[in-house]
């Protein structure tokens, strides 16, 4: 609650212009009984009235307010719908808002005992701005891990075992999908409706959606083959009235055949963007699923890249039939297809028993040839950034790709002590992206700037300045989307609220891949780069909380640099043996699990021996970053050695404009480094707790260089340095 505060007093001063001052309306939603409830403790003195009682500016308002309800209801008739209170689920939501159209604002608040974290405050410009539990919840001395694993509201219902079914895509219309699928589900709790929702890439509008429907539901089935009744709740969403209760721990097998002609989008003759969320119901992000068996029918011209392994393969009046079956458990699992170029790699990726995984990387054949695709961003996939010129693209970087690709298997199985999870992996381009990643299961998607060298890229001019730093990106794009496959896949988060590590172990294991081929300079210049964009853009929230509270632009530099820095601040404060065997022990205990943040921070303390949650709460759970004053002295003694002493001071800031947070200091060991005429470095390590740390050691030789955090070893600003006059000044971080 203390890190909120002094949010809101920034975001006061930065965004004012975000908030609601005498505000023109409020809405007010809860649950039958706590509606009950508040309007008796909290409206006192507001009494019911007749229309004629009322001004002329509330008639005005109401009458629009109904007038727009009844145009929603024939517009979308089932809007309104809402599943029966759910006894036990205290909820309600406060907006207040001012103005229309472009001009409007709005804030409130929404409690509901069924999130895993119960009250979040937002704002329209900012969505959700921070989160915490109930006074309830914080005064019953909860268990803070317990809280951690809670589930959300979408994953409260069933634990998703399994799925096996055909889908058709692109045979009778170039961008719809046909499926009969089967999943296999076990309640978690005593379930009498299902609700479900089928993703679909463009919303054509509310209007358009009912004269022509892009979803068709055909059959909804139990395991014995029995109809279900279903309601649709939306264009794309629905709930299954189940015929009896399904008691917790039960299993449940849901069968469906639906039609969506909105999955698909065809770019080119070549290449086809298809959904990869949500295209499967059922199937929710961050679901481990067990067991997965997939038939794929294309039309023959065309490959399918499919999840774990290709089992059979067939071809009959046109049309191209796979089948997929993973031996591991897939999460986030993907199809693609398209007319490729292919290379298999050079070199070999192996299993720990020997086991040879073959890789493969594909480029479209547009892609090459058609040097004027248009190039967009996947979230939305009709805003064309510019059209590209492809004609740098050489399929010899298909083999580089595919190597780097084995070679960070190679590498990941060494330091994590897993095996590779399936039995093949693909990489494939994708010219409505430039330079990205992605890494479903055994599938790893890769922005078409990833197919260009050095050289091609430096010719792009809207890349700008950009080139030196995106060169480096490139170098390391292939790396972090292996480690994916262990990060997202062998291990996966249990819920949203702790998504952060999936990328931020990714991204430190792309790091270590740099320094195994091009040695460790390369592996400081990576991490210097996460120091530069946290300082850059840091975040106003916390690692943690960066993927569902704002972060004020601050997304990237939360996951993608400040967790990774967390992880090398682990390696040089306790060193490379304790800090590899904690990565491994981390895989090889959670593998074939989800987990949270303070499963691994468990791992943390039996690695490094005492409790952790100091480090945790500054760098994962906490925000702000030090910056440290450095004062010292060398002083010659008369058995010709140097005496440093001096003095560390610290306060902790947050923000790009480096607000203080008054009180708060962190605990980190921080190396002096003294670098004598020839070269040679003396390290002192000075463990930092308060706002003032003083410090006294001896090296043999006259020290040229004094310098605190040269490697960066801690997190922190870039240091003032000052002093004596018997000393030369130090060059520092």
């Amino acid at each position: 609650l203390s890190q909120d505060q002094d949010l809101w007093e920034i975001f006061q001063e930065r965004h004012s212009d975000y908030l609601v001052e005498d505000p023109e309306s409020a809405l007010f939603t809860c649950d039958p009984i706590t509606c009950e409830k508040l309007m008796a403790e909290l409206f006192t003195g507001v009494r019911e009235a007749a229309k004629e009682d009322l001004d002329r500016e509330m008639m005005r308002r109401y009458e629009d307010f109904i007038k727009d309800q009844r145009k929603t209801r024939k517009d979308r008739p089932f809007s309104g719908f809402t599943v029966p209170y759910e006894e036990g689920n205290f909820r309600y939501t406060v907006n207040l808002s001012r103005g229309r159209g472009e001009s409007r604002r709005a804030l409130g608040m929404e409690v509901d005992n069924l999130n895993p974290i119960e009250v979040t405050f937002y704002t329209s410009e900012t969505g959700p701005l921070y989160a915490y539990y109930t006074e309830e919840t914080r005064s019953g001395d909860p268990n803070a891990y317990l809280l951690e694993q809670r589930d959300e509201r979408f994953g409260r219902d069933f634990d998703l075992e399994g799925l096996r079914g055909t889908v058709e895509l692109a045979l009778n219309d170039s961008e719809a999908m046909s499926a009969d699928v089967t999943y296999y589900m076990r309640a978690k709790r005593d379930l009498e409706y299902l609700p479900f929702a089928i993703f679909r890439l463009r919303s054509q509008g509310a209007d358009r959606e009912t004269k022509n429907p892009q979803l068709s539901i055909n059959s909804i089935q139990d395991g014995a083959g029995q109809e279900l009744t279903w309601v649709r709740t939306g264009a794309f969403s629905g709930l299954i009235i189940l015929p009896e209760e399904v008691a917790k721990d039960d299993d449940l097998v849901i069968r469906m055949q639906f039609d969506n002609k909105n999955v698909i989008y065809k770019l080119t003759s070549t290449y086809s963007y298809m959904s990869r969320g949500g295209w499967l119901p059922f199937v929710r992000f961050g679901d481990m699923i067990p067991a997965f068996d997939l038939t794929v029918k294309v039309p023959a011209r065309y490959t399918t890249l499919g999840i774990g392994s290709k089992v059979s393969e067939s071809e009959e009046d046109g049309v191209n039939t796979t089948r997929w079956v993973a031996k591991s458990p897939v999460v986030f699992p993907t199809l693609t297809f398209g007319v490729y170029h292919e290379k298999k790699s050079k070199a070999t990726a192996r299993k720990i028993d020997g086991t040879e995984i073959p890789v493969y990387a594909y480029l479209d054949k547009d892609s090459v040839s058609n040097y004027t695709i248009p190039v967009a961003t996947n979230e939305n996939i009709d805003g064309y950034l510019n059209r590209v010129d492809f004609s740098n693209i050489t399929l010899s970087s298909l083999g580089r790709i595919a190597n780097e690709a084995v070679n960070s298997i190679n590498l990941y199985e060494k330091i994590y002590g897993v095996d590779y999870p399936y039995d093949k992996l693909d990489l494939v381009n994708d010219p409505l992206g430039f330079l990205y990643g992605q890494a479903p299961s055994s599938t790893i998607y890769l922005g078409i700037g990833a197919y260009f060298g050095e050289g091609s890229l430096a010719g792009f001019e809207a890349l700008q300045g950009r080139v030196r730093s995106l060169t480096k990106f490139t170098k390391s794009l292939v790396a972090h989307e292996v480690a994916h496959q262990w990060w997202g896949s062998v291990v996966a988060n249990q819920n949203f609220f702790n998504y952060w590590f999936v990328e931020s172990i990714a991204e430190y294991s792309a790091a270590l891949y740099l320094e195994a081929v091009y040695g460790k300079k390369a592996y400081y210049e990576h991490v210097e780069a996460w120091r530069r964009e946290i300082l850059d853009y840091e975040p106003l929230n916390s690692v943690q909380a960066a993927s569902y509270l704002w972060t004020d632009g601050g997304y990237r530099a939360a996951v993608y640099s400040k967790g990774p820095y967390a992880f090398h601040i682990l390696r040089t404060t306790f060193g490379d043996e304790k800090f590899f065997s904690f990565l491994k022990k981390l895989a090889q205990e959670f593998e074939g699990e989800e987990i949270v943040t303070r499963d691994i921070q468990r791992v943390a303390e039996q690695a490094f021996g005492g409790g952790m949650d100091w480090f945790f709460d500054q760098w994962i759970r906490g925000v702000g970053i030090p910056e440290y004053t450095f004062t010292y002295e060398t002083v010659p003694k008369e058995d010709g050695t140097y005496t440093i002493t001096g003095e560390i001071e610290q306060r902790v800031v947050m923000g790009k404009d480096r607000d203080e947070i008054k009180g708060r200091y962190f605990q980190s060991i921080v190396p002096i480094t003294v670098v004598a005429k020839g070269g040679t470095e003396y390290k002192k390590q000075v463990v930092l707790k308060g706002v003032k740390t003083s410090f006294e050691f001896s090296v043999p030789e006259k020290p040229r260089k004094v310098i605190l955090n040269k490697y960066g070893e801690g997190l922190a600003h870039d240091v003032i340095v000052t002093k004596s006059s018997r000393s030369k000044r130090a060059s520092s971080r």
